[in-house]
């Protein structure tokens, strides 16, 4: 089936990537990201994961990876992180209360562990034991004169569909709305 809608639009589930190496894979509505468990990935090893609203993250379980192994567990509303989450560094030794995305304090590890099991139903996340950073191979992009011609959707001389989203342009993979 076609990813597309009749206007070209992205619709269901689907896999940007993007010139600079990030990717996105989750679904789409009318062209935005929008799914319950959407995943975005930097090229440098960080990663986002939980649920998307109107192509912003919107969620009460959102979980953030650093590329260093730091984890952040926050809900979002409208792309902001809002109320209180848990950052841990690393080695999952010190965990840091958040509000509003920002650091407020230390916790202990079993007021961290309460936390996450009382209002995000996780576990402490496994300590990293060692870090890898991907490092991204260079993806072509569309011509500018293709570029020019389209704000958000161009087409390559190889067929290839591309997208611009926050003002990266990248390739698209997607199935059709599931019907279930």
């Amino acid at each position: 089936g076609d990813p597309l809608d009749s206007n070209g639009d992205r619709q269901g589930n689907g896999k940007m990537t993007y010139s600079s190496g990030n990717t996105y894979e989750g679904g789409f509505v009318n062209n935005k990201y929008h799914c319950e468990k959407g995943i975005y990935k930097w090229a440098d090893g960080e990663t986002f994961e939980g649920p998307w609203k109107d192509g912003e993250r919107d969620g009460a379980v959102c979980i953030y990876r650093n590329a260093d192994g730091g984890v952040e567990y926050s809900g979002y509303v409208a792309g902001q992180a809002t109320g209180e989450g848990i950052f841990w560094d690393p080695d999952r030794k010190t965990a840091y209360k958040l509000l509003n995305g920002e650091q407020k304090g230390v916790l202990s590890p079993a007021a961290a562990e309460k936390l996450a099991k009382e209002k995000f139903n996780l576990p402490v996340p496994d300590p990293v034991v060692s870090v890898t950073t991907a490092t991204a191979a260079f993806k072509p992009q569309p011509t500018s004169r293709i570029m020019g011609l389209f704000r958000s959707k161009a087409v390559t001389a190889d067929g290839k569909l591309w997208f611009k989203d926050n003002g990266e342009w990248g390739t698209y993979e997607g199935d059709p709305l599931d019907s279930n």
